[in-house]
């Protein structure tokens, strides 16, 4: 089964709403062992499990593109938009 397939399954299997729900609950799980990271220290294992979450919330991010029937090309050129304008900032920021 490909990925995309993979996906539309899911959410056919579980509910857009339900895996928006489960996203936020991926977001959360990405937080708590990120600040467990910061407060412990960085050791191996603290990093595959902030590995393992960034796994879980990206499955979760593609599944919601597909949610919103978001088109990948308006997606990218967003994500480019953003991306030069942190550009920027951060060569303000430089400057300064």
């Amino acid at each position: 089964m490909k990925r995309d397939e993979i996906y539309k399954k899911a959410i056919d299997t579980f509910g857009s709403v339900g895996q928006a729900h489960m996203l936020l609950e991926e977001i959360a799980e990405l937080q708590k062992e990120i600040c467990k990271d910061l407060r412990n220290g960085t050791t191996e294992q603290s990093k595959a499990r902030v590995i393992d979450e960034i796994a879980d919330v990206e499955i979760m991010l593609e599944q919601m593109k597909i949610v919103y029937n978001i088109d990948p090309n308006v997606f990218m050129s967003r994500k480019r938009f953003k991306k030069k304008r942190l550009a920027k900032m951060l060569e303000t920021i430089k400057q300064d």
